[in-house]
């Protein structure tokens, strides 16, 4: 019934959160940053499975408190747009300002669990992370990514995509993660396919 599917649901979705934490290669050294947060479940469940020494999340619909009130895992009401925000300068120079969210390298990790794609834009994203991480610092995400380039999609794949709100212009290929990434510096660059 019911609770079967939501078993093998909840099941599912912490086999995905541990494939990401696995991926990230988190530990007990690490300062993490995961957007997207939602209630706040996989915040304790990356605490205690990695023994991180921080976790912070942002979500937008942070509400209440989840858990126990442990110094070490906090959720921050913010969307994935705010962790850097830019402004053009008022003077004649062109300048762009640039507000973060957070301390830069406050953070050695920025997770984003099953949520990129809703983004307004993954590339803004990208480089809010190369600005808030310090050399060496890492991004792991989970997204749907596709092997040839949107406009190849048929139209009937198209229309659920954007009825599930993924904006078409965040539906990358493998090469366009390579050219976003390898822009704004990170290398090491490992997209790893995590179901068949």
């Amino acid at each position: 019934g019911s609770n079967e599917i939501r078993g093998s649901y909840e099941n599912a979705c912490e086999q995905l959160a541990l494939a990401l934490g696995d991926h990230a290669s988190l530990n007990e050294n690490d300062a993490v940053l995961c957007c997207g947060c939602g209630t706040g479940r996989e915040l304790s469940f990356y605490k205690n499975r990695y023994k991180l020494r921080h976790i912070t999340g942002i979500d937008p619909h942070v509400k209440g408190k989840y858990g126990d009130d442990d110094f070490n895992v906090r959720r921050v009401q913010a969307k994935a747009e705010d962790l850097c925000v830019r402004k053009n300068a008022s003077d004649v120079s062109g300048s762009i300002t640039k507000t973060l969210l957070f301390p830069q390298f406050q953070f050695n990790k920025i997770l984003a669990l099953d949520n990129i794609y809703h983004y307004k834009s993954k590339r803004a994203f990208y480089e809010d992370c190369a600005d808030l991480l310090p050399h060496g610092g890492r991004v792991a995400v989970t997204d749907v990514i596709l092997r040839k380039d949107v406009a190849s999609l048929p139209m009937w794949a198209r229309i659920v995509l954007f009825a599930m709100g993924v904006p078409s212009r965040n539906i990358w290929t493998a090469k366009d993660y390579h050219a976003t990434l390898t822009s704004h510096g990170f290398v090491d660059i490992d997209i790893k396919p995590i179901g068949h």
